[in-house]
């Protein structure tokens, strides 16, 4: 079973998120000092001076700044030696070091930039162009913070997820999710509580399943809702009397509600709490994943006991875990395993009978572009429509559809030659146009719309498998080369890999 990443750090969000940005300024030279402080001071940017290389470095060490403002020139130890020893320090080599200095030769322009600095400005320099560098070095350096906490954050999601599916014990499934929940959102608590009683939240009897902290009671009542809800004490006035004392006898500061559900029914709720206030960011974003895998693990584990207490069940429960091991947790139709699994079957039936093998490969356009635009939440919807609509395009239960991955889809059609393809994709274009779901992103149409690309083969023994999904994904790509919203057909004679041709 995978451990939950306890031992993982997620670097601590860039402090220009959470207070004015500290800039260094070093120079040897008072008057210069003068200027900038003068010059600075009428910004939101906090300051902090040094004027020798050295004080650099120890000031450097102590406030970690997020720029340093760097003379070249300096007595005794000068800008280049300093910027040489920031480098070599872990806790200091990813500050941006801009050089500010009155030298305009070559070499030390090349000198800079090969000791690591961000930017060269020679004086005398003009006020608003410095601004901006700096403006724009420091906006460059909070996105690369972000991207490499989103990169830890992704990682020990994976971990969670993995840990949550490796057991179907529901206790231990649970910690999993504690655990991997407390690190990953950096929770001082968090609890899942299961539903009691009969009745519907608010007013519900709860019992907690388990913590990450053992200093909570067995059994607790509260009200909860069925939705995620942001919960604070700074926003007293707008809370709930019960969860007010709620709040106040957990100790709690702030409060992250998710519900639970076993399909319809409404299974717990997931508390993630903080005590100290706390702008709410993406937590609920990071934490919907992990609560769709634990729906998923919990029904699994029911499936389980149900099975060890009933072995009349023993085929029902399996082809249930079959099933749910087969599905994609967002759309509910088949995921890559299921895709795999049936293609290859699909294979070796037209292999044997010598009939007609159609992949289809779909993806929806522009979707980058819909999800900046309408959020994650509008594009998971969106995703759960176009699986909806690819469903419905085969007239025949045989034919298999499929999550391929990401916004990417994939459909496997038995018997069917290029025109009865085309049919196809054809339907999954109208169906779709008669949504007409909004895209303002769209960069050539008004609607969501969707590419697909086409690939027809009566499979022989000399062929691989793989031949035919790569030519429709050559298809695919030709399609979304030629405009997208429209579908391509690769020629039956292209094995190599020939450019696909429209039909």
């Amino acid at each position: 079973m995978t451990t939950p990443p306890t031992s993982c750090i997620i670097p601590e969000p860039s402090p220009l998120a959470e207070a004015n940005p500290l800039i260094l300024v070093v120079d040897d030279v008072a008057a210069n000092l003068r200027i900038l402080r003068s010059l600075l001071g009428q910004t939101n940017y906090r300051l902090s001076f040094a004027s020798s290389g050295q004080q650099a470095l120890e000031r450097a060490q102590a406030a970690h700044p997020d720029l340093i403002l760097l003379d070249l020139m300096m007595p005794g130890m000068d800008g280049l030696e300093v910027c040489k020893r920031l480098k070599q320090d872990a806790q200091t080599a990813d500050i941006p070091i801009i050089f500010l200095t009155a030298s305009q030769e070559i070499e030390h322009v090349v000198d800079a930039f090969q000791e690591g600095a961000v930017d060269y400005v020679t004086k005398p320099f003009r006020a608003q162009e410095l601004l901006v560098r700096i403006k724009t070095h420091l906006d460059l350096t909070q996105l690369r913070q972000r991207a490499q906490r989103r990169a830890v954050q992704e990682e020990i999601l994976r971990q969670v997820v993995v840990g949550i599916h490796g057991s179907l014990d529901l206790k231990e499934i649970l910690n999993q999710a504690i655990a991997g929940i407390h690190v990953l959102l950096q929770a001082d608590r968090v609890l899942i509580c299961q539903h009691l009683s009969g009745d519907k939240p608010p007013g519900a009897q709860w019992q907690m399943v388990t913590s990450s902290s053992g200093e909570f009671p067995p059994e607790i009542k509260f009200a909860a809702t069925l939705t995620t809800q942001h919960l604070s004490v700074d926003d007293s006035e707008f809370l709930d009397p019960d969860d007010a004392l709620w709040l106040q006898e957990t100790q709690t500061a702030a409060e992250l509600r998710s519900p639970i559900f076993m399909g319809q029914d409404f299974w717990g709720t997931l508390l993630i709490q903080y005590q100290r206030p706390r702008c709410w960011g993406g937590e609920a974003a990071l934490a919907r994943p992990i609560v769709a895998q634990l729906e998923i693990a919990i029904h699994q584990a029911q499936l389980y006991r149900q099975l060890a207490d009933t072995v009349g069940q023993l085929e029902t429960v399996n082809h249930e875990l079959t099933r749910l091991s087969n599905l994609d947790g967002l759309t509910q139709i088949g995921n890559r395993r299921f895709f795999d699994t049936q293609f290859q079957q699909e294979w070796a039936r037209s292999l044997r009978e010598k009939q007609p093998l159609t992949v289809i490969l779909a993806d929806v356009d522009y979707f980058k572009n819909y999800n900046d635009t309408y959020g994650h939440l509008e594009g998971d919807r969106c995703l759960k429509i176009i699986a909806h609509v690819l469903g419905k395009a085969p007239r025949r239960t045989t034919d298999v559809v499929a999550r391929y991955g990401g916004e990417e889809f994939v459909m496997v059609l038995a018997n069917t030659d290029e025109t009865g393809a085309e049919h196809v994709a054809l339907r999954v274009q109208e169906l779709l146009h008669q949504l007409n779901l909004p895209h303002i992103s769209h960069q050539s149409s008004p609607c969501v719309t969707i590419s697909l690309g086409i690939a027809t083969a009566i499979p022989t023994q000399s062929m691989h498998p793989m031949d035919l999904i790569d030519r429709a994904d050559k298809a695919l790509y030709q399609a979304k080369a030629d405009g997208r919203n429209r579908y391509k057909i690769a020629p039956r004679s292209d094995l190599d890999g020939a450019t696909a041709q429209e039909n």
